[in-house]
């Protein structure tokens, strides 16, 4: 039999105009609520507003139910299954239990739960990954707080709840590790832990007189109790799920969104249409189903810097350098690492330590200290980029965060307020220092004995912490990095004195005639000194465990066999001293190897 081409597609329209309306007859969705309020301002009124539109787009009717009673609950939830309802909505992860029974009850009626999941074949979920925007948030607090205290307030400790609190502490923490947390529970002392304005406000008021000065709320609309005390105090609140910045503006720092309307209307689309790929949904940064909340409310409390910080964890998170929640949303607390770092090098050779340019195809022997970076490099899997530069100079640039860390023979007052180094108890720590090296006096051989050398002109090494003793006693002083230049100023007599290394003087020295007879060691030893890789305060407060995780690797490196089998290369081959006419010969030496002209800077 044919049929006609205009009968066959009227015969399609009118059976898809059937299915059509017998899908729209059994699709009809409800929302049942295990709180009592539903215009809170956040959760619960989001997920409403969902469905509310769904609903209006479709034109198809709706219902909902709300109560915190669990009996009441569960005649609620018999009441649509009955009156053919059907997905139900349940969100909450405080009722689960009940939900299970329901849905192992009704296999024929479909929920959707959500910030909870339940393996069955009839529930769908929507898990968020509060984790994230929370750890956001956490970035943000750790910049404004001034008594490095954070308080959260929970309605109940449930897994969602969880989320944002360890999200957030995270968040602080890796910013500034001493950040200290307080945490309270609305749960412990409410019946009504996500309703209860007056429990959120007393919860605000204890977290405050434990002089936490931001506190972020996630209790539903007891939130807004907690948001009205911190702001009586003039302290800053965090609101939570919605945009909550205008409860009480100027004191609302941010807000951590969950965009649950917008989930709820996909969600009621994939299970009209059986688009649902798997039963769990995870919504994190990356669907733009969390964030946090920028408006003119909050605009006046958050700095360029904050802003720039927040890019750039958001980034790390979209990229998966940052990882700070797995698909089912716990914790694996990994912190971003960077993708290299920008180190300045003294721009003086101090051999052994230090020789020629690394990474520049000229000496292929970089000295030890960078021998020990490149083998820290290797073990931390991310790369170092150097770049010469002098002392002060240095010191500028890493006060101005234009490099990421600064190579320093000692840690001196000045350095206290442009760098971070590893300390312990509150002091430079010698254990995690780079490298390790002694100090000797050396002098003339026909300089007179028995006269204190501290009396004297005196040349000395920059920026150790011998030479800043000597200035403060008024020594006068010869501020010279180059030790060939201070053996040769000593053998002119232009001082009387040269404090020096011993290993990279005696080698000079035992290396020319001219200075071993001219020159003599008069202690062995006047101290030790620590070269210390100095990191910027920025550098440190993106990556605080990194950096802590890098000082121990180098403190590793530096007693390690694979860094000292490398160390005779420094002492066999063409010599860094040679010739009769010693440190005049040695400047030559040296200008040809780094490619200029003798006395000419070395850059890069």
């Amino acid at each position: 039999m044919r049929l006609h081409r205009a009968t066959f597609t009227a015969l399609i329209i009118t059976l898809l105009l059937t299915l059509t309306a017998h899908a729209d007859s059994s699709f009809r969705p409800a929302i049942l609520f295990n709180s009592d309020v539903v215009q809170d301002n956040a959760f619960n009124q989001q997920l409403l507003e969902g469905v509310q539109t769904y609903a209006e787009r479709k034109g198809i009717d709706y219902a909902y139910k709300a109560s915190a009673n669990p009996r009441q609950y569960h005649r609620y939830l018999d009441t649509l299954i009955r009156g053919g309802r059907n997905p139900i909505l349940a969100p909450g992860a405080a009722t689960a239990r009940i939900v299970r029974a329901a849905a192992e009850a009704h296999p024929d009626t479909t929920f959707i739960t959500i910030d909870y999941s339940l393996d069955l074949p009839n529930v769908r979920s929507i898990l968020f990954r509060e984790r994230e925007a929370a750890y956001l948030a956490g970035v943000l607090a750790a910049y404004r707080t001034e008594s490095q205290v954070l308080g959260f307030v929970g309605g109940m400790k449930i897994p969602a709840i969880e989320d944002f609190r360890e999200g957030f502490f995270a968040g602080a923490q890796s910013v500034n590790p001493v950040i200290r947390t307080r945490t309270l529970y609305l749960s412990d002392n409410s019946a009504r832990p996500f309703d209860d304005a007056d429990a959120g406000y007393q919860a605000g008021r204890k977290l405050l007189a434990d002089q936490a000065d931001i506190v972020f709320s996630a209790a539903g609309s007891s939130g807004e109790g907690t948001l009205r005390a911190l702001a009586e105090a003039g302290a800053l609140g965090i609101g939570v799920d919605s945009n909550q910045n205008d409860v009480a503006p100027g004191h609302v720092l941010t807000s951590v969104l969950k965009k649950l309307d917008r989930a709820v209307y996909v969600a009621l689309v994939s299970e009209r249409w059986g688009l649902w790929r798997n039963r769990v949904k995870h919504l994190g940064l990356a669907q733009d189903g969390v964030g946090l909340a920028m408006d003119e409310h909050n605009a006046p409390l958050i700095t360029r810097a904050m802003h720039d910080a927040v890019d750039q964890v958001r980034n790390d998170i979209l990229a998966g350098r940052l990882i700070v929640s797995d698909s089912d949303g716990s914790a694996i607390a990994t912190e971003r690492r960077p993708l290299s770092i920008r180190v300045l090098l003294p721009d003086t050779p101090q051999w052994p330590y230090i020789t020629n340019a690394p990474q520049t195809g000229g000496d292929n022997r970089p000295g030890l200290v960078i021998d020990a970076l490149n083998l820290a490099s290797q073990e931390l899997g991310v790369p170092f980029h150097y770049e010469r530069q002098p002392l002060r100079r240095g010191i500028y640039s890493l006060g101005r965060n234009e490099a990421d860390a600064l190579l320093v023979k000692s840690i001196s007052p000045e350095l206290d307020n442009i760098a971070v180094y590893p300390v312990e108890d509150g002091r430079p720590d010698p254990s995690r220092a780079l490298m390790h090296w002694d100090l000797a006096v050396y002098r003339r051989a026909d300089s007179p004995t028995g006269v204190d050398y501290r009396l004297m002109p005196i040349a000395v090494p920059l920026g150790t912490r011998i030479a800043e003793d000597l200035a403060r006693k008024g020594v006068d002083l010869s501020h010279n990095d180059n030790l060939r230049s201070r053996l040769g100023m000593l053998e002119r007599a232009r001082v009387n004195t040269v404090v020096a290394d011993p290993l990279h003087a005696d080698y000079l020295i035992g290396r020319s005639p001219r200075l071993r007879n001219t020159i003599v060691k008069t202690a062995d030893a006047i101290g030790e000194e620590a070269s210390y890789l100095l990191l910027s305060r920025d550098f440190y407060r993106t990556y605080p465990r990194f950096s802590e995780e890098l000082w121990n690797q180098l403190s590793q490196v530096r007693e390690s066999v694979a860094l000292w089998d490398q160390a005779d290369r420094y002492f066999e081959g063409p010599g860094v001293e040679t010739g009769n006419n010693g440190v005049e010969k040695a400047k030559v030496d040296e200008a040809k190897a780094d490619n200029r002209p003798p006395g000419a800077a070395w850059t890069q």
